[in-house]
């Protein structure tokens, strides 16, 4: 019994281990993206090329894979494909037009939209306790990203914006001369649009995956590969440069270095979270998964020398404390909801040990005078 749970310690460790290494690569994917020459569209069609041929050839190595048969779970599949090539671009334009803090705040807005999306597409229940915890989430954006239609001047801290535009490379060269300020306000907007579009996606992508729970890892990891290819085919129609359809001999040898090292290195990230999910909870992995905000505003402190301002700050702490209360939004509403039905004479433990239970924290044994489930 002691060996059975040191090995489930060690496994909890190893799966949390695997969160913050893969919240570390992907910061300094973003970091990376936003220092250097590179583009969206390229980063789409080498990282989709490479994650079509890895998960292809694995897919082809394991013999007992199969295809979805019906077609209401084949288009699902091609949908989540295409939801992740929007995604992994919308992502990279905008990491380079607005502070990484920033674009992962709007970002783990997707809980919000999953809430709706899944009440829509896989009819569950949407609880009070979920609508709180979207709303917390809504006010905490709000306080770091400060729209002008509500605080009625742009006051994101100036000097941080001139910094972010001099790092921002996309911006500074399309940028023609006229009011510098108002060039910032409207790059800091359109990254927050971009932002905004791939939480809506990632909301997309899990209800989507929940959809497609039948199908195999290795079967949605080439439909996102191929969905990503196909964003990076189309980024020149809507003037996203693509130089290795242009003219890749110009693109020199550093450059790519690193679009092939990011490309590896967010699809190393996304294989560290499917292993820790394995290892660890997703509640636990989900919690840990807040720490890619702390790493990025740390990485900002210690390259940009930016200092979060005191709104910022607390926006940031109400969107951290949301998200890591997301997943237990149900066990937190069964408890109030068994609390409000009990009367105060009512054994207060015996409530207390259900929610344990649900939250998968607790293994006390039933107690006497309570019928019914867990659900």
């Amino acid at each position: 019994m002691e060996q059975k749970s040191n090995r489930s310690s060690a496994k909890l460790l190893l799966g949390i281990g695997a969160t913050l290494l893969a919240n570390l690569i992907l910061v300094t994917v973003n970091f990376t993206v936003k220092e250097n020459p590179i583009y969206g569209g390229e980063l789409c069609l080498i990282k989709g090329g490479v994650q079509l041929v890895v998960f292809g050839l694995a897919m082809v190595t394991q013999s007992n894979q199969e295809l979805p048969k019906e077609l209401s779970l084949k288009l699902h599949v091609l949908g989540f494909g295409l939801t992740v090539g929007i995604l992994t671009l919308a992502s990279y334009v905008a990491v380079q037009m607005v502070p990484v803090s920033d674009f992962l705040v709007i970002c783990f807005t997707s809980p919000i939209f999953t809430v709706f999306l899944s009440k829509c597409i896989l009819k569950t229940s949407v609880t009070f306790t979920k609508v709180g915890l979207c709303l917390i989430l809504t006010i905490g954006v709000i306080l770091v990203v400060k729209p002008h239609m509500i605080f009625q001047t742009f006051d994101n801290d100036s000097e941080a914006l001139e910094m972010e535009a001099n790092h921002t490379r996309r911006a500074t060269e399309e940028m023609e001369t006229g009011d510098t300020v108002n060039s910032d306000a409207l790059t800091y907007t359109l990254g927050i649009l971009a932002s905004g579009v791939a939480s809506i996606c990632g909301a997309l992508v899990n209800v989507q995956v929940a959809k497609c729970r039948m199908c195999s890892s290795n079967l949605l990891m080439i439909s996102g590969g191929v969905g990503t290819l196909l964003v990076s085919f189309l980024c020149p129609l809507i003037n996203i440069p693509n130089r290795i359809f242009e003219d890749s001999s110009g693109i020199p040898f550093s450059s790519w270095m690193l679009i092939i090292s990011v490309s590896i290195g967010s699809i190393v990230a996304g294989l560290l979270l499917v292993i820790a999910n394995k290892l660890a909870s997703p509640t636990i992995v989900i919690m840990f998964r807040s720490t890619e905000l702390i790493f990025a505003l740390a990485g900002e402190w210690m390259i940009f020398k930016i200092t979060p301002e005191l709104l910022g700050c607390l926006g940031s702490i109400l969107v951290l404390a949301s998200v890591i209360a997301m997943p237990w939004a149900d066990s937190i509403q069964t408890y109030f909801n068994r609390c409000f039905m009990c009367e105060t004479s009512d054994q207060p433990e015996i409530v207390e040990d259900m929610i344990l239970k649900e939250a998968g924290i607790g293994l006390l044994p039933k107690q006497e005078g309570w019928s019914g489930d867990n659900k």
